[in-house]
């Protein structure tokens, strides 16, 4: 890394960011409601007593997963970019 581009990182305002931003609440909301669609399936198939596959199991580590990394990473902006 160049040594202005730190600089220029740091002042950069979170104003702008969030301006520059591609990613809005409705299309990570969206992404996270089919996830968390999945969960709640497959929590109800174990309630009711039915056998999950090992795919299904996998892909709800990894739905969860990526459950929790989505509400971490919420406010996290995507794709920025900034011409000049």
């Amino acid at each position: 890394m160049q040594p202005g581009v730190a600089a220029a990182i740091r002042a950069t305002s979170e104003a702008t960011l969030e301006d520059k931003s591609k990613g809005d609440l409705f299309s990570k909301g969206i992404a996270l409601c089919q996830g968390l669609w999945f969960i709640l399936q497959c929590i109800a198939r174990r309630v009711q007593r039915l056998p999950l596959t090992e795919i299904e199991v996998a892909t709800l580590a990894f739905a969860t997963i990526n459950a929790l990394t989505w509400l971490l990473w919420l406010r996290k902006p995507l794709d920025v970019q900034w011409d000049t």
